[in-house]
């Protein structure tokens, strides 16, 4: 009995060994998720400057962070995935081909809820933020 407790264990033993190789075969360097910024995030972000007035916020707290620190337009209108696809990775770290997905995700499912175009009335390709809101009116 103790002879195949110890040869299951020896198996299972080589079985995970051979399931989780050495970091240094697989992993050559480190990739930053982005670069041409600074480690400071007081300058990688921007100070912060509370929405006033005549801006307009949205129901989503990434945006409106980044709108607020101003790496897309502090007013928060007229603003276009382009600029968003560039803000994102320098304020938040994502990797752009996510970026691409969200932002898809994001036209399609708005569109969906409201019926209509999340777009300014202009329809060329910007939005503002409050435009993201979800009123139920029936």
């Amino acid at each position: 009995m103790h002879l195949t407790s110890t040869l299951f264990a020896i198996a299972a033993l080589l079985q995970s060994s051979s399931a989780y190789p050495s970091n240094s075969d697989w992993v050559t360097e480190h990739v930053k998720r982005y670069d041409g910024f600074s480690d400071n995030l007081a300058v990688c972000l921007g100070s912060y400057q509370a929405p006033g007035p005549n801006d307009s916020r949205g129901p989503c707290p990434g945006l409106n962070t980044l709108a607020n620190h101003g790496l897309i337009n502090r007013d928060g209108k007229n603003l276009n995935s382009t600029e968003i696809k560039l803000a994102i990775p320098r304020g938040f770290g994502i990797a752009e081909v996510a970026i691409e997905v969200a932002l898809h995700n994001w036209e399609v499912v708005c569109e969906y809820i409201k019926g209509t175009t999340c777009g300014t009335a202009a329809n060329d390709g910007t939005f503002i933020l409050t435009n993201l809101t979800y009123s139920k009116t029936a």
